[in-house]
């Protein structure tokens, strides 16, 4: 999952527009949440689970706020899944931690 999203970080970077060419600030930001604040999350993850995935889990739930239209598209949500199991596994994590 890594892999294609510094697909789509390379891509826009050092495609045909030229170095990170953005037409307005929106674009700008939606390229932070998408794919840029992702990509950190899931690093991050591999060290805290919890904390990375929070980090990815907002990023791309920011990108959907401000693109709605793309809550329909499986491949966007499906981009979440790692996300949401490294928040899920990180709370499990803590749940059998504490009970022992």
């Amino acid at each position: 999952m890594l892999a294609f999203l510094l697909f789509f970080l390379v891509g826009h970077l050092f495609g045909e527009e030229g170095f990170g060419h953005f037409a307005t600030s929106e674009e700008v930001l939606l390229f932070l949440c998408f794919p840029v604040l992702v990509i950190l999350g899931l690093l991050v993850a591999f060290w805290r689970p919890g904390t990375g995935g929070a980090i990815a889990l907002s990023g791309m739930v920011a990108f959907l706020v401000q693109e709605p239209r793309l809550w329909t598209n499986g491949y966007m949500l499906g981009i979440t899944f790692p996300a949401l199991a490294f928040v899920l596994f990180a709370v499990l994590k803590r749940r059998v931690t504490s009970a022992r």
